[in-house]
């Protein structure tokens, strides 16, 4: 059996694009330049947004619509960052993560790793297909309504400082309405909104394969671990006894495979966290202000985004839990009393029932644990903040 399988191809494919992951026929040290090189243009390219945001503050918020929606782009940005920063801090880890699940293939057959992988690789497909025609929408749009936008500020400061046509509200501190600066500063910021968006979302379809391989190697564990003793013609006592013993060391390899992902990991879900709450209730707010149904549908394609991401990674964590305590229900309907007798069998026994008992938690830094509870305690918020939003800006 070949001991190497990779996984998750596609997935580094387009890291490597988005210059989130080295590339093989550069040196390291021109690799580390592009890494860090393009991280910090990154910064460089968010500032316009942020200085929107704070001079809306320095004019006691003279619009409130400019203020929120450059707030859901910070929140947008601040999220990339994370998970830049995450990849870059832990590339070397995450590299040997997805070169390890070799480690399974003396416990499990390679179709187990490889269909898990399929599956992983269609559903980001999918991903990657809605984000390319929300990305599309949002760059199309604005400049399709830019007369209309002209119209509705009135204002030629704002018109200079933050042109109409642009994905996101912005200050420039220069006349960005003029044709030629106008088309090189929307160039710049479509290139980043793409990147932002496919950043987020190969991130976020990278830690869901990861999760989905981990309950494919418990649910194929407690499978191993239930056949014990059910084929008995032919084996002995201690053929049995060393089958169980390989299945223990298969359910560590496991837990300590787990482990270093949500170590890895753990910013990044962090952020998901703080920022999903924040960013779906001002995105909320402004499906319900906006006045045309184009800027509505484009607000509801993002919020419809946010809330699935961050779903997905509730809802694969959840199924890592519940599969971690399924194997103590596979261990006890094994035929175990085959070997009742053997001392050191019963301890191994114990020992997995006992862990198996403690989930498997996707555990945040203060921030508690992952899990469907937590998908619901976020939207809570999240309608919590959205109608205090309503509140504070009722002009009644």
């Amino acid at each position: 059996m070949d001991n190497n399988i990779n996984i998750l191809d596609l997935h580094i494919k387009i890291l490597r694009y988005l210059l989130l992951w080295p590339r093989l026929s550069l040196t390291k040290y021109i690799n580390k330049c592009l890494l860090y090189g393009y991280f910090c243009l990154s910064i460089l390219f968010f500032t316009p947004v942020i200085w929107a945001v704070l001079y809306q503050f320095y004019v006691s918020i003279d619009d409130v619509n400019i203020l929120l929606e450059a707030l859901i782009a910070v929140c947008d940005i601040m999220g990339y960052m994370v998970a830049y920063v995450c990849f870059l801090k832990n590339k070397d880890l995450i590299e040997q993560i997805i070169d390890d699940i070799s480690v399974f293939l003396q416990y499990c057959q390679a179709n187990v790793i490889q269909d898990t992988d399929r599956l992983c690789a269609r559903y980001t497909k999918y991903m990657l297909v809605y984000v390319s025609i929300g990305v599309t929408f949002n760059l199309s749009w604005p400049l399709m309504s830019r007369k209309y936008c002209i119209a509705e500020k009135g204002s030629v400061f704002y018109l200079r400082h933050d042109p109409c046509g642009m994905p996101t509200h912005n200050f420039y501190p220069f006349d960005a309405s003029q044709p030629n600066v106008f088309w090189i500063v929307f160039f710049v910021e479509a290139i980043y909104v793409c990147h932002i968006c496919f950043v987020f979302s190969i991130v976020t379809a990278t830690i869901l394969g990861l999760l989905m391989h981990i309950t494919a190697q418990l649910k194929n564990c407690g499978m191993r671990i239930e056949n014990i003793g059910k084929n008995t013609w032919g084996k002995s006592n201690e053929a049995t006894k060393e089958e169980f013993i390989m299945c223990v060391k298969y359910h560590q390899e496991i837990l300590m495979y787990a482990e270093r992902i949500f170590a890895a990991f753990n910013a990044v879900v962090s952020a998901y966290v703080i920022i999903t709450s924040f960013a779906a209730a001002i995105i909320g707010y402004q499906i319900v202000t906006a006045e045309n149904i184009q800027d509505r549908l484009r607000y509801m394609m993002l919020l419809f985004a946010w809330g699935l991401l961050f779903f997905l990674i509730c809802f694969h964590a959840q199924k890592v839990q519940d599969k971690s305590i399924a194997i103590a229900n596979s261990v006890y309907n094994c035929e175990w009393n085959i070997t009742s007798s053997d001392m050191v069998l019963k301890r191994y026994i114990i020992m997995v029932m006992i862990r198996a008992h403690r989930p498997l938690y996707f555990k945040m830094s203060y921030l508690g644990i992952i899990s469907s509870s937590r998908f619901v305690t976020v939207m809570k918020t999240a309608y919590s903040f959205f109608t205090i939003l309503l509140t504070v800006t009722d002009t009644n």
